[in-house]
């Protein structure tokens, strides 16, 4: 498979330094699991109800800016129903949302002051007390205490529908949400991703490179073992189950870290670092390319190899593949050596095509 690179916008370059906005959340959360999926997506139909008295004249915005919503359905007359439908959904939602910032699944982050460089942890505690979340302005207000410009990270990871939304062009969002409620109706009862397939497309041109590029970061969802970067150059994608597959009809779930802003630790600034429940990364510099210590960058595109000889018969298993090519590999260890670590390169990049 080749991937396209597209040059990333600038939305998508300061998600990846700073993290996810505030005002994103709803959108990027909403195939989170299973509850979020339902609640979203009958926020997104009630919603399209209610806005289906513009006509043709329906504004982008309007799907795309959840808590400002009042702007946009208080210019025209709509049936009670639908309106009181809309908020109630909208309402459920939101407090999903606010439940997973209190237990401390979801992270946020603010300035004290919009012009500072670094942003402070919000303490999980502070969402139990007198507080206003105001997503589409990016603040929180918790006993008088105002931050600004509010960046939010799942400590669990994102499935990869929900990372390809958040770090995806912000144009699509507008077909995203209105996706839902023109595919499904009102039957929420298998709450699914119900992202048209040609957005899927427009979306996983962008992300594709991203991952490959080792912009973001992935880990398999059951032994939190980091997915090497060229895995995501050829692998297949199920956004349903948040897996991926190097063979056929073997698939392995994933997730996908998420940077959280720069902050202050210890007295010192850490620019960027990826979070997931049991793992922490501080990058560098997250904009350079995926760099594999020693024989790493080599051995990757050895295991590529090996993996098309065995696909297309060339070879019977992985241990002759490495054979065949070993005499590619960089060091000056013996063949026997080379062929172990080319084994296994290979059986990390493709865990279940063995």
């Amino acid at each position: 498979m080749t991937i396209e690179i597209y040059e990333r916008l600038p939305s998508t370059e300061d998600r990846l330094i700073n993290g996810v906005k505030l005002s994103d959340a709803p959108e990027c959360l909403g195939f989170l699991d299973f509850r979020c999926a339902s609640f979203f997506m009958s926020m997104c139909a009630s919603l399209g109800r209610c806005l289906d008295c513009y006509g043709n004249a329906l504004p982008d915005q309007a799907y795309s800016e959840f808590g400002n919503e009042e702007y946009f359905l208080n210019k025209v007359s709509i049936n009670p129903k639908f309106l009181i439908e809309y908020y109630e959904n909208r309402n459920y939602y939101y407090k999903k949302i606010i439940l997973m910032l209190k237990s401390g699944r979801i992270k946020a982050y603010g300035k004290r002051h919009i012009e500072e460089s670094i942003w402070h942890e919000i303490p999980c505690s502070y969402f139990s007390f007198d507080c206003k979340i105001l997503f589409h302005k990016n603040k929180i207000i918790s006993e008088g205490i105002v931050f600004f410009d509010v960046r939010i990270i799942c400590i669990d990871g994102l499935p990869i529908g929900c990372a390809m939304i958040a770090y995806g062009d912000q144009e699509f969002i507008e077909p995203l949400v209105a996706g839902p409620a023109y595919f499904y109706g009102t039957d929420f009862s298998i709450p699914r991703c119900t992202i048209p397939i040609d957005l899927i497309r427009e979306f996983l041109k962008l992300f594709r490179p991203i991952m490959a590029g080792g912009m973001l970061r992935a880990c398999y969802s059951d032994t939190d073992e980091e997915v090497l970067p060229v895995v995501w150059e050829h692998c297949k994608i199920s956004l349903q189950n948040s897996a991926i597959s190097t063979a056929s009809k073997q698939w392995k779930k994933v997730s996908i870290y998420t940077p959280h802003p720069p902050v202050k630790r210890d007295g010192k600034e850490v620019s960027s670092v990826y979070m997931s429940k049991r793992k922490t990364i501080e990058i560098e510099d997250k904009h350079k390319k995926y760099i594999s210590r020693g024989y790493g960058s080599n051995d990757a595109h050895l295991a590529q190899k090996m993996h098309e000889l065995i696909s297309t018969g060339q070879a019977q298993n992985v241990h002759r593949a490495a054979w065949m090519l070993v005499d590619k590999a960089e060091g000056n260890s013996l063949d026997k050596s080379k062929v172990q670590r080319l084994m296994g390169v290979y059986n990390k990049t493709y865990p279940y095509s063995g």
